[in-house]
This record gives C-alpha cells, sequence and structure tokens, in this order.
C-alpha cells in the first residue's frame, strides 16, 4: 500500500499558543512535494528539508498567515529514499516523514 498524503495535525506546543494543521503531499514525491500549513494565527517558521543523517538539503524561511498557506519543496533532485521535513521557530518544532519515489 502506498500513502498518498501524510495528514498530521499538531496541537499548540507546536507554534506556541497557534493551532496547526500540517499536510504532506504527495508522499512519496517525485519532482516536488507541498506542504500545506492551516494556521490559527500567525507565525515566522523556517522550513528545512534533511537527509537520514539530519544534514540539510534546503532551507526556506517563510512567514505563514492566518489560514491556508503552502510550501513547495524541491525534491527532483533527490535519490530515492526516506528524507524529513522539519518546522521550526521559536516555540519548537515539528518532523515529517517524506520518501522520494
Amino acid at each position: 500500500t502506498r500513502t498518498l498524503c501524510n495528514d498530521i495535525t499538531s496541537g499548540i506546543s507546536a507554534f506556541g499558543t497557534t493551532e496547526v494543521s500540517v499536510k504532506l503531499f504527495p508522499n512519496p514525491a517525485a519532482d516536488v512535494a507541498n506542504l500545506d500549513i492551516t494556521l490559527s494565527g500567525q507565525a515566522d517558521v523556517n522550513v528545512q528539508l534533511v537527509d537520514i543523517t539530519g544534514r540539510s538539503l534546503w532551507t526556506k524561511s517563510v512567514a505563514l498567515t492566518g489560514g491556508s498557506n503552502r510550501v513547495t519543496i524541491p525534491t527532483d533532485a533527490l535519490v530515492k529514499g526516506v528524507y524529513f521535513v522539519k518546522i521550526s521557530n521559536a516555540y519548537g518544532q515539528s518532523a515529517y516523514k517524506l520518501s522520494k519515489e
């Protein structure tokens, strides 16, 4: 069975008092992965793609608004395998597993 979408909801601990819902898709990814982040308020976050050794492969700072936000992560240059997408700010971080086809 293939997982088409990771729909993971984080509680208030992820970004302070802002409630967060995160979807990472498609998963596994081919050329790009989309990170949909829905917030109850605003947040400045860093989005990072790391390999299984923790080496950073891609980073982007994003000012998120209340409501729906999308961050597109390039995956076309990655080799087939397992990666992690980390979302972090001053209140903590969350990590999501991403597979590359």
